[in-house]
């Protein structure tokens, strides 16, 4: 499977759509597999996932006063995570 991953990836001209679909099924087998893990990208329990949202909340938003200042209430607004699984959504609801 190697050899025709590179081929496919490193070799062939194949069109951007092409490498799109197959980067796709990869990603999507490995959410299947363990999506905690590919999201976060190291061994973590589901309740770690959970808890890194707000982690990240408290070390990236919480202190930033223009953030709070702007988007203040953020359960009032809209939010969306763009290559995550909801672990700051939770934590920006409340």
């Amino acid at each position: 499977m190697g050899n025709i991953r590179y081929l496919l990836e490193n070799v062939l001209p194949w069109p951007t759509s092409i490498m799109f679909y197959l980067n796709k099924r990869r990603w999507d087998a490995l959410a299947r597999q363990n999506p905690f893990y590919y999201v976060y990208s190291k061994p973590v329990s589901e309740q770690e996932f959970w808890d890194s949202g707000k982690t990240d909340y408290e070390k990236f938003v919480s202190g930033d006063a223009l953030l709070n200042s702007v988007l203040q209430p953020f359960n009032e607004r809209t939010m969306l995570e763009v290559g995550g699984s909801g672990s700051n959504d939770k934590i920006f609801c409340r």
